[in-house]
């Protein structure tokens, strides 16, 4: 029989240059690459062991025919891996080989028994001549040459059902390139099995893995190569095959929070080599602790925020540690040193976060979030806590007005000249029925950021008025209450209408509340802002700025506006006990009083720190020491009592 054998060669140059090719584009690490240069490199024995085995190969002088019996047994025990290892490199394309195989022993006897049988014929044949036989020494088939066919599709069938069951979890450029395989491994099989002496069909295969390696395999799309380091589109399809795959693993979220800085004072040409030194040291950990079996990989997903994943039997919080350690140490790039400032949270996936979907929203708050730098284990952390990294908020913030979790609580504010409490600050709570209390700090700006903020203002001063119109608070020695109003309230073209329109239907006094505002949005007072402070001034309602001494602190432009009460911030009496705020302070208070505002210090906690404030003539004082921020009926009851004693 003449064999056709130049489509092997074909082949076997085609598969050293994919190869060769995976290599230097450094495609060799993570279990999806090396799956893939396994089903190349057998592919490539396959091809070698053909032509061995009935190819002419006169360049190479006589080829004897023990070398060409050895080589058929080895062709057929490395073809029978060919389309097993294609399923498995579905399954870890897809996320799910470990979910379908690993935990699934009915899963894994289907998947086995039909390549074990493969193997059994194919060790017996020297016995039987079932499969292949060499009368005289020369290559024949046997008459169950077809049971290696029929195996064969199965398995080919098998790919097909398991690439349909789970091609929601692949790209559809990726699902047609790995579909491809099937018309052509058929055509080939068909073709060889019809004229034997055609070798087409390892050139097939190869045509197949081409294909792969091009639409699949495609490091522009998973590889920083600037940086050294994955990037945000791996990261996504990464993670998510961590959801399908039962196994899980464990990630590290790294925010270096003075990134920009890097960027504004060195330029991106600077930011890009600090970058790359920061990835090389993170590879540098994992290279001092090996683990046989494990594998990682470290991405670069935006600005300022590195991911590692890990999955094996990696120490993780040791890791963790590791990489805080060498990324704070100074990185030395040309003329400059750069110090990173970095956070670090270590998830447990799918422990601690259950759906992609959630995780990816966690990345992005945590990108967003002001956290303090350090290690973050999240399983370690409160409920609470965990809120901070969440988009759980919102669920909370929505919760809250559902199951009438929302309450108004009021901090009496003391007198200095009167000796009694004369107001109250309204400060709202949100107290959830599973977790307890949520800071304001946290779910303010959450509720600003989804617009929530314009339903909490309204259900503020709603609760505010209706507790001043059922309370006869005026005998009670309360003169007003302050209600908090954020500047996206303030900003909103109907706000003031809707004030004065809620005073008419609850029948109070303009008098009988004031609004308050943070010194540090008053810094960007902008057209709008400014003429809703004149309009609700007009109407004869006062304005306090409360925080004062966080932001900017340039008094005399505040006090170009309508303001009655300047509320000093709590951080300036915590510092009582240096000097200069002393005189900082008395210099403010004097000022204040000259030009007929009035001031309240916030957050006095100690006798010690009243009686200094009441020595420098501050007109009111509030915080813990006189009060803390209570219920209605637990403010009535207070105020009832202390002022009719005073």
């Amino acid at each position: 029989m003449n064999v056709i054998y130049y489509f092997d060669v074909c082949a076997f140059l085609v598969l050293v240059i994919i190869l060769i090719s995976l290599f230097m584009r450094k495609l060799i690490h993570g279990r999806i690459n090396g799956t893939f240069i396994v089903m190349v490199f057998v592919t490539l024995l396959c091809t070698i062991f053909d032509m061995l085995s009935v190819a002419p190969l006169s360049m190479f002088g006589h080829v004897s025919v023990g070398v060409r019996i050895f080589a058929s047994y080895a062709y057929f025990v490395v073809h029978a891996s060919i389309l097993p290892a294609y399923s498995i490199f579905i399954g870890m394309i897809s996320g799910t080989w470990y979910m379908y195989l690993k935990r699934n022993l009915r899963n894994k006897i289907f998947f086995s028994v039909p390549y074990m049988i493969n193997l059994l014929f194919i060790i017996i044949n020297p016995f039987t001549n079932w499969i292949i036989r060499f009368p005289k020494g020369h290559y024949e088939r046997g008459e169950y040459i077809w049971v290696i066919y029929l195996i064969a599709a199965f398995y080919m069938a098998h790919t097909m059902v398991y690439l349909l069951k789970y091609k929601d979890t692949i790209e559809k450029s990726k699902m047609f390139a790995l579909a491809a395989i099937y018309p052509i491994i058929i055509i080939s099989a068909v073709i060889q099995f019809i004229l034997p002496s055609h070798l087409i069909e390892m050139f097939s295969i190869t045509t197949s893995l081409l294909i792969i390696m091009i639409f699949v395999i495609k490091p522009e799309e998973t590889i920083d190569t600037a940086v050294g380091a994955k990037t945000m589109t791996a990261f996504k399809n990464d993670t998510k095959r961590l959801y399908f795959d039962g196994n899980g693993g464990d990630l590290i979220l790294i925010k270096v929070k003075n990134d920009s800085s890097l960027v504004s004072l060195y330029g991106l040409n600077a930011h890009q080599t600090v970058v790359k030194k920061a990835v090389s040291r993170m590879d540098k950990v994992f290279s001092s602790v090996p683990k046989p079996g494990n594998y990682y990989n470290i991405y670069y997903l935006s600005y300022g925020l590195f991911a590692v994943e890990m999955k094996g039997d990696y120490d993780a919080d040791d890791i963790c540690d590791r990489i805080e350690a060498e990324l704070s140490k100074p990185i030395r790039t040309g003329e400059f040193v750069f110090n990173f400032e970095c956070s670090l949270c270590l998830l447990d996936i799918p422990k601690d976060i259950p759906a992609h979907s959630e995780l990816m929203a966690f990345v992005d708050t945590y990108d967003k979030s002001e956290i303090e730098s350090g290690s973050i284990v999240y399983s370690k952390l409160g409920e609470s806590d965990k809120i901070r990294f969440k988009f759980d908020i919102d669920k909370y913030i929505e919760r809250g007005f559902a199951k009438d979790n929302f309450k108004v609580y009021y901090q009496p504010i003391y007198s200095i000249k009167e000796h009694k409490f004369v107001s109250a600050e309204a400060l709202l709570r949100l107290i959830d029925d599973e977790i307890g209390f949520i800071s304001p700090a946290l779910f303010i700006p959450a509720a600003e950021k989804s617009g929530a903020i314009y339903q909490i203002g309204d259900f503020v001063i709603d609760s505010v008025f209706k507790f001043i119109r059922d309370h006869d608070l005026k005998n009670m020695g309360i003169e007003y209450i302050e209600i908090n109003i954020s500047t996206m309230q303030c900003m909103k073209e109907d706000f003031v209408d809707n004030v004065k329109k809620k005073i008419r239907e609850y029948g109070i006094s303009n008098k009988s509340f004031n609004f308050e505002i943070t010194e540090t949005a008053s810094d960007f007072l902008s057209d709008v802002l400014t003429k809703t402070v004149t309009k609700l001034h007009n109407a004869g309602i006062e304005f306090a700025i409360d925080d004062y001494g966080t932001g900017y602190s340039n008094l005399q432009r505040i006090l170009q506006e309508p303001v009655k009460i300047i509320k000093l911030d709590k951080s300036l009496a915590d510092d009582l006990g240096n000097i200069r705020t002393r005189a900082v302070l008395k210099s403010t208070m004097q000022m204040i009083t000259e030009i007929g505002a009035e001031s309240v210090i916030e957050g006095v906690e100690t006798k010690e720190t009243a009686d200094w404030f009441i020595e420098h003539s501050c007109d009111y004082i509030q915080g813990y020491y006189y009060a803390r921020p209570m219920p209605e009926n637990e403010f009535l009851e207070f105020v009832h009592r202390h002022n009719a004693a005073g």
